[in-house]
């Protein structure tokens, strides 16, 4: 863990050298890429958001992209929709289960402990909760991790779709 936060330090460095260096960044300097919702919180989901700050409007900072960092922002009014937050966080979890035949199976199966709130001991029962629940699944603010809507299970119909005729009664 302190080795990944040296290197998002270093990484963060030579994203803002030109700025640290000259007092301002390049006349030249790309603007940001504009991001969803969705794609926000896929990458501080892998903790690839390795600064950010905010706007009136927006949401800017650095992700670390496969081989540079990459300047971005993003909407917050996309960042508070909660379908999107849903969306991005079950994105990471799909991640993870490729990940828990790897080498990194051990962060694979932190990572979806953390996201999901459920503990299984290999990836063949990971992948199968997943299968059965994953149209279901809600991002709860109040547990801080993936549910699965129960409600919208029971009809057999997707949470996204459920919930437009049958909003939360108290939001998860």
């Amino acid at each position: 863990m302190l080795v990944q936060r040296a290197l998002h330090v270093f990484l963060l460095f030579i994203a803002l050298m030109p700025t640290i260096i000259c007092g301002h960044a390049k006349q030249d300097e790309e603007p940001p890429t504009e991001i969803t919702g969705e794609s926000y919180w896929y990458n501080l989901g892998m903790e690839r958001v390795l600064s950010s700050s905010e706007t009136k409007n927006y949401i800017e900072g650095v992700i670390q992209a496969r081989h540079t960092v990459s300047r971005f922002r993003v909407r917050k009014t996309q960042v508070a929709d909660p379908a999107s937050k849903s969306r991005g966080l079950k994105m990471v979890v799909e991640e993870m289960l490729a990940w828990l035949n790897t080498t990194s199976k051990d962060f694979a199966k932190a990572k979806l402990n953390a996201l999901t709130g459920e503990q299984f001991a290999n990836a063949p029962d990971w992948e199968k909760w997943y299968r059965d629940n994953d149209p279901y699944l809600v991002w709860s603010d109040r547990r801080n991790h993936l549910i699965v809507d129960d409600e919208a299970k029971r009809a057999r119909i997707p949470t996204e779709q459920f919930r437009k005729n049958h909003p939360w009664a108290e939001n998860p």
